[in-house]
């Protein structure tokens, strides 16, 4: 009697190819599947965070902007701006004097470098470093100072990238601004992290998304309700890419477009 044993074909060649490109083909969807969802989770997050970040700014920008069209251009602590004005042959009574006035008070309560910190209008720049100037706010300058970053020093920190320092400046506006609304990094969440300033400054806390990515903001007046816009530079960290824009309306009204120094 003879049995018949079952011998076990092997797989070809052809046939392991075949699987292991199918498993390739897979994963690669899985994998694409995954990072997609993980895009999608941390937009969200960084939406959620920066719009925690545009309601603090939200409180402290509507006062500025009250304040600012309410000053009074002749009190001694306007003389530095109403002198200038007056040089250049303007009324203090002119409704452009008036703007660039409103722009120099946004100046000093959002700046967006380290350099606006120190020196809200430029042209009040001083000759010689100085710890002061006119329209620096106080606060921001202890603030920075706190970090090694003072007036003297702007051959070392003039190289922090303008990211890096919006992102610190933009923490710095939140908890020691003019209208502080007492926010703290509790209060903000993951919003708040650390960004590295570079050497000799080592690293220090600012606004980032959820990539870690410094957070850069703008201000802007165009004939229009004054805006600040937050951007986050997106997942491949390069900014304009798939911003979140967030803007902030208020009642001031102002014809001068408020232009971002650089550093």
């Amino acid at each position: 009697m003879h049995v018949k044993k079952n011998r076990r074909k092997a797989f070809t060649l052809v046939e392991l190819l075949v699987v292991l490109a199918i498993i390739a083909i897979l994963a690669a969807l899985t994998t694409a599947a995954v990072m997609r969802f993980l895009g999608v989770g941390m937009s969200a997050a960084t939406r959620t965070n920066l719009n925690k970040v545009q309601a603090k700014l939200n409180d402290q920008l509507k006062g500025v902007n009250d304040g600012a069209f309410k000053d009074s251009l002749t009190s001694p602590a306007n003389a530095p701006f109403a002198n200038a004005a007056l040089a250049a042959g303007n009324g203090l009574a002119d409704p452009n004097v008036r703007a660039r006035y409103v722009a120099l008070r946004q100046a000093q309560a959002f700046p967006t470098s380290f350099s606006e910190a120190f020196w809200p209008d430029p042209s009040f720049k001083p000759a010689t470093p100085q710890t002061t100037a006119p329209y620096a706010w106080p606060a921001y300058v202890a603030y920075l100072a706190e970090l090694g970053i003072t007036p003297d020093k702007q051959a070392t920190w003039g190289t922090i990238s303008q990211d890096v320092q919006a992102s610190v400046c933009l923490l710095m506006i939140i908890q020691k601004g003019p209208k502080n609304t007492t926010a703290t990094g509790d209060d903000l969440g993951s919003a708040v992290g650390l960004v590295d300033l570079g050497s000799p400054y080592g690293t220090t806390r600012g606004v980032v998304d959820a990539w870690k990515h410094p957070v850069l903001f703008t201000r802007s007046y165009l004939g229009k309700p004054a805006s600040i816009a937050v951007l986050s530079a997106g997942a491949d960290g390069k900014l304009g890419v798939d911003p979140f824009t967030f803007a902030v309306n208020n009642q001031g009204q102002a014809n001068d477009n408020v232009q971002v120094p650089a550093p």
